[in-house]
């Protein structure tokens, strides 16, 4: 699929089961939030999103007009109540949830606000999808930092143990946690929603000004000829558009039991 915030895209088969659902995405106002949001609006989805102001100026969600035709709550996911209201608010079937602290030198800086926000803020998100009928399935994204680092060249499977050093890396293996918690004892004990996990590596692309990313330091690096961009050996990028859509298919993607599963109830 070519997507772009301007021109048009042609509509996937698996894409067309999303059409016309009520979508809820928490990091709407962020870099990987409103590429997604702009992939959903393109494909005919009904988008509702809650998080905070944008964090940098410029932004993509400003640049990129994100807003129009969405419902755009500002919020924390750190206040439950918040959070309860807004998808209590838009009612959807499909959350998916990106509202995190994505950065690992802001964790060093400030480990409480990460850990509040990436594990207790996943919890409230799941909270308030279990408690709100009709949602029939929520989409976790984390990363692939989760993994325990077992200091070996081979890549990581989803079956490895969990772990991460840094604040980051501990806070997204927490919300790991949280969403397994909920997935095994807690969605039955609400509305069985369904629950899912999706880990992304780096992602790069347009409208991206946080800071330490790789092609906000492109160019200016380009000027000065080759040098060390600072990229994590053995971490491979993933490009914005392919990110969203990505994080669905591989989940709930076509052809999919869990899916059909979803339709029918």
């Amino acid at each position: 699929m070519v997507l772009s915030m301007t021109g048009g895209c042609e509509i996937l088969d698996f894409e067309l089961t999303l059409k016309g659902e009520r979508i809820f995405v928490t990091g709407h106002t962020g870099f990987t939030g409103g590429w997604l949001v702009s992939w959903l609006k393109r494909i005919g989805c009904d988008v509702a999103g809650l998080a905070l102001e944008p964090a940098t100026t410029p932004s993509l969600f400003a640049a990129a007009n994100i807003a129009d035709g969405v419902a755009s709550s500002i919020g924390d996911i750190r206040d439950l109540g918040t959070v309860c209201d807004a998808v209590a608010c838009h009612r959807p079937s499909i959350i998916i949830h990106l509202a995190a602290q994505p950065l690992v030198s802001k964790s060093f800086a400030d480990p409480i606000e990460t850990f509040a926000t990436n594990a207790l803020g996943t919890a409230h998100v799941l909270e308030a999808a279990r408690l709100t009928s009709g949602v029939k399935a929520v989409v976790c994204i984390t990363t692939d930092k989760v993994y325990r680092d077992q200091d070996w060249v081979w890549g990581y499977r989803e079956q490895d143990p969990l772990g991460g050093k840094d604040p980051y890396s501990a806070s997204k293996a927490c919300a790991e946690l949280v969403a397994a918690s909920y997935r095994a004892t807690l969605a039955e004990r609400g509305n069985c929603v369904l629950i899912a996990n999706a880990r992304g590596g780096n992602i790069i692309g347009g409208g991206d000004w946080s800071a330490d990313r790789i092609v906000r330091r492109l160019r200016p690096r380009c000027d000065d000829g080759p040098s060390d961009l600072g990229a994590q050996p053995g971490r491979g990028a993933t490009v914005a558009t392919c990110a969203g859509s990505g994080s669905w298919l591989s989940r709930f993607g076509c052809p999919s039991v869990e899916w059909r599963q979803l339709s029918r109830r």
